[in-house]
């Protein structure tokens, strides 16, 4: 009986995202980020501001199959081995501490081998917290693809195709470390492999934090400065 589910669940998931690639030439999943940029090097949405929104992106397809669960996991960059105190963020007003409150390896939480595992990417393994969420068949979008403008998020106006989102708010004025990296994943715990999409490693997300000047930086800068308008007045 298992095995049959299983094939319908696979069936009724392929008939949709081939009928939803053709609709839109999209990957099933994708992350944009309010006011972000596009990284060529890093292939990711990415912004260094302290408060931000992040969207969950999805094609009707995946959704619309009511087969799947699906997540979003905080991963720390670059890859941390060891617990450490590295402050907290809050996600759509949940307090999560880096790193009590993570798990140490690869998502999701439940893989029991590598090969169950979203693949590594260069960001695992590390700690990573997953936030579970469904979809709201409400909240729909204009279709945009986040590699040409990662900050195209608007809301759907009512005509042709369009895009699920799920909207994640953040705060990380209070974490102390480099980055956080961003992935968006389908899941079927009834399958050997749970993982049956994710947005592209070309469509995920990056917060990197903007690095503020010492003080004895700046008060060097200052009189690197100051020196510079000595030697012109006395050259002039």
């Amino acid at each position: 009986m298992k095995q049959t589910t299983t094939s319908l669940k696979a069936f009724v998931f392929s008939s949709a995202m081939l009928a939803s690639a053709g609709a839109f030439a999209l990957p099933a999943l994708q992350i944009g980020i309010e006011d972000g940029t596009y990284d060529m090097a890093s292939e990711d949405s990415v912004t260094s501001a302290t408060a931000f929104t992040l969207y969950a992106l999805a094609d009707t397809g995946i959704v619309d199959a009511g087969l799947f669960d699906f997540r979003l996991s905080i991963a720390v960059t670059p890859k941390l081995s060891t617990p450490t105190d590295l402050g907290s963020i809050v996600v759509n007003g949940i307090t999560i501490d880096i790193t009590d409150d993570m798990t140490y390896g690869t998502p999701p939480v439940e893989a029991v081998s590598s090969s169950t595992d979203l693949p590594g990417h260069g960001i695992y393994d590390t700690y990573y917290y997953e936030v579970d969420f469904s979809f709201d068949t409400g909240n729909k979008a204009t279709p945009y693809n986040v590699q040409d403008d990662p900050d195209g998020f608007a809301l759907y106006g009512g005509s042709g195709d369009y895009l699920y989102y799920n909207a994640f708010d953040f705060d990380v004025s209070g974490f102390t470390g480099t980055g956080l990296h961003f992935d968006l994943y389908a899941l079927d715990f009834d399958l050997k492999k749970p993982i049956v999409a994710f947005a592209p490693f070309s469509h995920d997300g990056s917060y990197n934090r903007r690095e503020v000047p010492e003080p004895a930086s700046l008060a060097l800068f200052g009189i690197a400065i100051a020196g510079l308008l000595v030697f012109r007045r006395r050259s002039a």
